[in-house]
């Protein structure tokens, strides 16, 4: 072998062996040289595949070629030597695409979004507590006080929702944020259906009387649907393989419905109602579009879905607070005016 530099021979040099098979045992006995010891031939190295590697590898200055195998995948990345990936073209980094980059908040944003965030809790508080003062009057009892204040004790936990998004990600933080978003659904909702349910069988019922629904029963409703959801998160807790995907489905099943019911009472005159219409389509509008972001739309920035889902939440929780209380205390001061006047 003349160019002992750029070629190599694995495998036996002596005796009648290749690898771990010999085909007689090795003799030792005195080597005498004979005549054509040695023997010449020809050999053709063909060009390496493109889609191939030529070059070193195991600390050897021989090239090889090869083609490159990653024994644990690259997940989405690009295997370019033997168990080494490009994530280039991945949100991931590491030896096999496997590992997240901490995420860099945009600070400026997330103060910005907890300072209007406090604004709306304490303007929910506020609410609450007119509510109780003002109970008594036929503008505020007509709504019913138990069901106004379950809703703002819901917006309070939308917006606490809200709020915790904007903070680094942390396995109890995470857990708050779904059991915040969870109740915060189940108490601002379900009272919602529950009301509209109540006006509509009031006013397109076949029967035309009050029929009222029992303040034990919409509790019981209310705080089945909260175990319910607590019930979910705890499994989830225990046991990462179970997904959140039923009840996704099932929320979206309750904002149908309750947007249908909206749509059957559209046309029952204002006095009889609060802007339900509008609330349930605002909501089940920018719910839809909060869940497309963070379930379906894979590759997209957790701070885009954080804002997109914190937006989402203070608006549809703010109709929520502007058509059902605001606009039912500025009929209560215009009241009060013209008592005032006369």
């Amino acid at each position: 072998m003349n160019n002992t530099y750029n070629t190599k021979i694995y495998g036996q040099t002596y005796s009648y062996c290749w690898d771990d098979v010999c085909s007689i045992p090795s003799v030792e006995r005195e080597y005498i040289e004979f005549s054509q010891s040695k023997i010449e031939f020809d050999l053709e190295i063909l060009e390496c595949p493109e889609n191939y590697l030529n070059q070193a590898i195991n600390e050897s200055n021989i090239k090889i070629c090869y083609e490159p195998k990653c024994d644990k995948g690259c997940n989405g990345g690009k295997c370019i030597k033997n168990n080494v990936c490009k994530c280039t073209s991945t949100f991931f980094k590491g030896k096999y695409c496997n590992e997240y980059y901490k995420l860099e908040r945009i600070r400026g944003m997330d103060i910005a979004i907890r300072v209007v965030l406090l604004i709306l809790i304490i303007i929910s508080v506020m609410l609450i507590v007119l509510l109780l003062i003002y109970r008594k009057r036929p503008e505020i009892k007509g709504g019913g006080v138990k069901f106004l204040i379950i809703i703002l004790v819901g917006t309070i936990f939308n917006y606490s929702y809200s709020y915790f998004i904007t903070y680094e990600r942390t396995l109890i933080k995470c857990y708050a944020i779904y059991t915040f978003k969870y109740i915060g659904f189940s108490l601002v909702f379900g009272s919602i259906l529950i009301k509209s349910k109540r006006i509509y069988r009031i006013f397109k019922g076949s029967v035309k009387i009050d029929l009222r629904i029992k303040d034990i029963n919409i509790i019981a409703f209310l705080g089945l649907l909260v175990l319910y959801k607590i019930i979910i998160i705890v499994i989830w807790a225990f046991n990462q393989s179970v997904t959140l995907q039923t009840n996704n489905v099932i929320d979206l099943t309750i904002l149908s419905y309750t947007s249908y019911i909206a749509y059957l009472i559209r046309d029952v005159e204002k006095n009889f109602k609060e802007d339900l219409a509008a609330t349930v389509y605002i909501y089940f509008i920018f719910e839809i579009l909060s869940f497309i972001v963070n379930e379906n739309l894979n590759g997209i920035s957790i701070l885009v879905q954080d804002l997109i889902s914190s937006l989402s939440s203070i608006i549809y929780t703010t109709s929520v607070i502007i058509n059902l209380f605001i606009k039912r205390f500025d009929i209560l001061y215009i009241h009060y005016k013209i008592n005032k006047k006369t």
